[in-house]
């Protein structure tokens, strides 16, 4: 029986009931319960068990319970809906078969349109609706828990209706109290005398009166104010999804920003067009904030208008206006109370002779700015389905992928390193669109804090689902017909997005593509026809190996090719040059590396990016800002010296520097998490200190910039596999001979990186 007995005869009941006044009912109706089954041979089975157990009402309820298919009476002990009656529209060999039984009778096997059944009659009543006695049905103990559970349900609701209607009755014949206004209410009538109902009348019980609340809810008892960072085109119901959070760049990009007010009292709010004042930009490649200009800013009618309880107020404010070196790149905007203050007086001083300037100032100058914001943005991606507090867009040109070459670079919370995708896409128009699909998606900010939810090590890797099980999708998508119209082979390190077929579709035209993407790991020409592939991989593919299905993506930035200048998998590095704006060195283009400077000497080093990417991060950032180049001025030490070594044997096997206080507990002010690889701690290794708990073991993700230098081969470190090893002297090894404890670190100095920012790497704190 393909569907439910009591699925499709209730519907037949049902347009029975609506028959005018010339029906008349049957002789004789039948209260019965079936067993419906697939087969004759199933059915004869059953019937024997049944038999076996004595052929009792019980034992035919405990079979149903057991065997039969119908999901629409097995729970209620096979039981039909409503009475049968031989013209009552059931079908004809099923109601012929249960009419020649007697009560409490079981038949044989009766094949009808839906399968196989045995039929037992529970009881018979006459023409007119007279029963007669039948066995008892009430809820047992022994009865189906569901069904019971109805049927007490049943007899609470006809309690309940029977004692509201006493309740009514007793009200309605209720006489004139002293309290005549609750005598109204409970009667509806002035008069209840002569409103008391006589030996005809049915009582009227009272109508229900509907409440509907007009009261709010309740403000909060303290100082409650949201600055909301809401994109303007969330407002636009013109402007698609897919375009909220990127720009082009002559694209201005405005957001609304708005004051609510949910304290239980007025407050003072800056004017909406003062909020610039307060928002800091980062750009996510370097997390360093982007320059502002105010001078533009006109002075508004009222520097902190009042906001009364519930109010609103904003306005469309561009960022360009105040922050106008925005390049392509993705960017987060925040607010800074304390920096709205400081720009406020440098730009406006005059704001300062406002009568209540000291309370606002003190408000907006605590821990959080004062606010709280919340970044509103329409649903483009699952980071934005709970609230934030910072507003993010992408500036980024029309992508062209057949004249221009592009790449995406995937960061991980956790990984050692970066995973870099060139987007090739070739001619097809299927290509092409999934390449502008995943740079869309990828501005939008779709993929950050996503999984590669299954990665089979040596086969694929398969991420970008927003429920992280493969069946999830953006609310933009390719439709059905984009295809792998280049031929393009699933080899090692092929990107594809998966194509979700229809089983009308076939293989030629396609099927719809979401935001899943997977990476081969090994050759699999049977997908060359399915899949649709967009890129290759050409540094991290090791990362990729090493994913769990736990590891989260932490953002997916795109790069133009001359941004990625060249360095694509290229670890012995280029020959491509690039200007450095700060004091116009030239940096060639290439796999990291260092100049180590001291009193004995220069040190050639190579850094170790592809296993210890975050940590060569902050070595690259801190070398930059001249960090290892001065010591703690507050404690007036000017250098940077190898501040101890340890030996052995009477020898040292390495030395320790990067502290600016040089005793072993200094640092730039946070640590960084452990990437522990396969590099030797050998003669000339570049590794992080770590700092040493009270039970003398090392703190795990301790290290900030101290480091050692092995002077020989450490092969107990290598065991241990406790310390990350992140670089290498490859030159000036005789120099390194020479240095000895106390020997000053002059500077470091970057001779080398891939065209990318550092700024941004993971901390353990």
């Amino acid at each position: 029986m393909k569907s439910s007995l009591f699925g499709r005869l209730s519907v037949v009941l049902a347009g029975m009931l609506f028959v005018g006044a010339g029906f008349s009912y049957a002789e004789e109706e039948l209260r019965v319960a079936h067993i419906l089954l697939p087969s004759k041979e199933a059915a004869d089975k059953v019937a024997k068990e049944i038999a076996d157990a004595g052929n009792t009402s019980e034992a035919f309820k405990k079979a149903c319970y057991k065997h039969s298919v119908d999901a629409g009476t097995k729970p209620l002990g096979g039981v039909l809906p409503s009475w049968l009656r031989k013209n009552g529209g059931y079908d004809a060999k099923f109601t012929a078969a249960a009419f020649e039984l007697e009560k409490g009778a079981i038949s044989k096997p009766v094949l009808s349109q839906f399968g196989w059944h045995l039929i037992q009659v529970l009881d018979k009543r006459e023409k007119g609706g007279a029963v007669k006695k039948t066995e008892n049905t009430e809820p047992g103990p022994t009865q189906d828990p569901v069904a019971a559970a109805k049927a007490l349900a049943a007899q609470r609701a006809e309690a309940d209706a029977a004692a509201k209607a006493a309740a009514a009755t007793k009200t309605a014949d209720a006489t004139k109290t002293a309290d005549a206004t609750k005598t109204a209410d409970a009667t509806k009538t002035v008069d209840a005398t002569a409103n008391k109902p006589g030996p005809n009348d049915v009582a009227t019980p009272p109508k229900p009166e509907v409440k509907v609340s007009a009261i709010r809810r309740k403000p909060s008892t303290g100082r409650r104010v949201y600055l909301v960072l809401e994109s303007f085109l969330s407002s636009s119901g013109s402007i698609s999804q897919g375009s909220q959070r990127n720009f082009t760049p002559n694209q201005a990009v405005e957001i609304n920003v708005i004051w609510r007010n949910e304290s239980a009292d007025s407050v003072r709010v800056p004017a909406p067009s003062l909020v610039p004042l307060g928002l800091v930009v980062t750009k996510d490649a370097d997390s360093l904030p982007v320059t502002a200009d105010f001078a533009g800013l006109a002075e508004p009618a009222e520097f902190f208008p009042s906001l009364k309880t519930w109010g609103i107020s904003g306005e469309v404010v561009s960022l360009n206006e105040s922050f106008k070196d925005l390049p392509a790149g993705r960017y987060q905007v925040r607010w800074d109370g304390k920096k709205f203050i400081e720009n406020l007086e440098a730009r406006f001083p005059k704001a300062k002779d406002h009568s209540e300037y000291a309370a606002i100032k003190a408000e907006f100058e605590k821990a959080g700015g004062g606010v709280t914001v919340d970044a509103v943005q329409r649903d483009s991606s699952p980071a934005w389905t709970s609230k934030s507090r910072r507003f993010q867009f992408s500036v980024f040109p029309s992508v062209k992928p057949d004249a221009e070459k592009y790449y995406g670079k995937i960061r991980f919370y956790r990984a050692s390193g970066p995973v870099v995708i060139e987007l090739s896409s070739g001619k097809g128009y299927g290509n092409q669109q999934a390449v502008r699909h995943f740079i869309r998606l990828a501005n939008e900010g779709f993929y950050d804090s996503l999984k590669f939810h299954d990665v089979r090590k040596g086969d694929y890797a398969l991420g970008g689902c927003p429920q992280g099980t493969g069946l999830g999708a953006p609310s933009m998508r390719l439709p059905s017909g984009i295809s792998n119209t280049d031929k393009t082979k699933h080899t090692r390190g092929t990107v594809s997005f998966v194509s979700r077929r229809s089983p009308n579709q076939g293989p030629v035209r396609g099927g719809e593509i979401g935001s899943i993407f997977f990476v081969s790991l090994a050759e699999h020409t049977e997908w060359d026809d399915q899949h649709v592939p967009f890129g290759k991989v050409v540094e991290g593919l090791d990362v990729l190996e090493g994913l769990t299905n736990t590891d989260r993506i932490r953002n997916v930035q795109i790069l133009t090719a001359s941004d990625y200048a060249g360095a694509g998998a290229d670890t012995t590095g280029t020959d491509v040059a690039k200007v450095d704006d700060g004091d116009s060195k030239i940096i060639k283009v290439g796999q990291p590396r260092a100049v180590i400077k001291t009193t004995k000497g220069d040190l050639d080093v190579m850094l170790y990016e592809d296993k210890a990417f975050h940590t060569v991060a902050s070595f690259i950032t801190r070398a930059e800002d001249g960090y290892f180049g001065k010591g703690d001025d507050e404690k007036k030490i000017e250098k940077m010296t190898f501040f101890d070594s340890l030996d052995q044997n009477g020898k040292p096997i390495l030395l320790m520097t990067g502290c600016p206080l040089n005793d072993g507990t200094g640092g730039p002010g946070y640590k960084l998490r452990d990437e522990v690889n396969d590099y030797k701690c050998e003669r000339g290794a570049l590794v992080m200190l770590k700092e040493v708990g009270e039970d003398g073991s090392y703190v795990p993700n301790s290290a900030g910039s101290q480091f050692f230098i092995c002077l020989q081969p450490i092969p107990f470190y290598d065991h241990e596999k406790t310390f990350t090893v992140f670089g290498k002297v490859t030159g000036g090894l005789d120099v390194l001979d020479k240095l000895a404890k106390g020997d000053e670190l002059t500077n470091i100095e970057i001779t080398k990186k891939k065209n990318r920012a550092y700024g941004s790497f993971r901390r353990a704190n």
